[in-house]
């Protein structure tokens, strides 16, 4: 298989793309091994591997896989010290669920990713059918805050039309709302499950 050397290749460009959230529309970027193992146990699509050739044999069993030299993975990286693998993998759909039973989680306007990714952490943990982001939430497909549970639960991020009729649904059927709750008292994984909406 031949090696990719030049970071002006078309699959290399169009990837690198990924790396700016305007362009993640049906698709992101991960880097590392946890987190491409994670996508591949949760039954991600993953669409294609860059892959370094002294660790082509771990994923000599897929389709889609493009070696490449050390200077073209760091151009799909954010870290600094690239770990051999950076994967293009599809999002969720994104449609509204038919029903609303179950407990969901609404996040709005939550911009630090790391507590994004532990809310969406916690709400996989307590057992959530799903999460809401309204558009100024901070962007999940960053490589590293929530990606080993994108596809355990739901998420659906960035619809503001979405957002906003998921929350004019879920009023019209009598859904408890609390507001803010982290800053009256903490709340334990046992109180999670007892609700219905965290917003």
């Amino acid at each position: 298989m031949e090696i990719i050397q030049s970071k002006q290749n078309a699959s290399i460009k169009s990837a690198r793309k990924l790396l700016q959230r305007k362009h993640r529309k049906t698709s992101y970027l991960l880097e590392g091994w946890h987190l491409f193992e994670e996508a591949k146990a949760s039954g991600a699509e993953i669409l294609q591997v860059f892959v370094l050739e002294e660790m082509a044999d771990r994923v000599a069993n897929m389709a889609k896989v493009k070696l490449v030299s050390p200077e073209v993975l760091k151009e799909l990286c954010e870290t600094q010290t690239p770990q051999g693998i950076v994967a293009e993998v599809a999002k969720q759909s994104q449609a509204l669920p038919e029903s609303l039973s179950g407990k969901y989680l609404l996040l709005e306007d939550v911009q630090d990713p790391g507590n994004v990714g532990t809310m969406i952490r916690t709400a996989d943990a307590a057992g959530y059918d799903g999460v809401f982001l309204s558009d100024r939430s901070a962007d999940i497909y960053i490589r590293r805050p929530c990606v080993p549970c994108r596809e355990v639960i739901s998420i659906f991020q960035s619809i503001v039309d979405l957002f906003l009729t998921w929350l004019r649904l879920a009023k019209s059927k009598g859904y408890p709302f609390w507001q803010r709750l982290s800053q009256m008292f903490p709340l334990t994984i046992k109180q999670l499950r007892q609700m219905a909406i965290l917003p």
